[in-house]
């Protein structure tokens, strides 16, 4: 799991007021001698608002932007925490829908960094029934898309990652999400299916 410190230190590279907080924060790391107060920060164990806010130059500490800024970019972080978000380098994988062959409405979504082609044989094993390809999509944060997939239909969960849902819905969610990844590519489309 990524720690509040270490998720500040990976957003330096943002054109925005986290940005800005997260280079005040790594140059006071790694200036000690001019900043004696803050020596021993470089691990943070009080994960608190203001234990992180003292650590900004005074300068900084009089602008609500950059308070306002900490808010934000704590609450990014609780949410994404336990998946271990790193947003400088997304993950790349697939998200597939495996169906039952006697049931077209009863999908499994899940996530794997291997091809979906070679990863269904071991599912199937795993899961002790046949199964066969819906579709899969690669894409930059699988791990978060399969989650929000899994939310989504939740009031269709029918066990873990079994949903009963209608074929057109699995369709139209891969469509959304391809629409927001132009990198994205879908298993109906390079068959063109679509």
């Amino acid at each position: 799991m990524t720690t509040f410190t270490t998720y500040i230190k990976k957003q330096q590279r943002r054109n925005d007021p986290l940005g800005d907080f997260s280079r005040d924060f790594v140059y006071i790391l790694r200036n000690h001698p001019k900043y004696p107060e803050c020596q021993g920060t470089d691990t943070i164990v009080s994960e608190t608002l203001f234990g992180h806010y003292n650590f900004l130059p005074t300068y900084a500490q009089q602008r609500d932007y950059i308070l306002n800024a900490l808010c934000s970019l704590w609450k990014e972080w609780l949410e994404y925490k336990h998946i271990g978000l790193k947003f400088d380098r997304p993950k790349r994988g697939y998200v597939y829908f495996f169906r039952l062959p006697q049931k077209q409405n009863v999908f499994k979504i899940g996530r794997t960094r291997t091809d979906p082609e070679k990863r269904i044989a071991s599912v199937a094993t795993r899961e002790r029934t046949n199964l066969e390809i819906h579709d899969w999509m690669r894409i930059d944060h699988y791990d978060i898309i399969e989650k929000e997939l899994h939310d989504a239909f939740h009031s269709s969960r029918l066990m873990r990652e079994w949903f009963e849902v209608p074929p057109a819905e699995i369709d139209e969610a891969i469509r959304v999400y391809c629409l927001t990844d132009s990198t994205a590519e879908v298993r109906s489309i390079l068959r063109g299916e679509v």
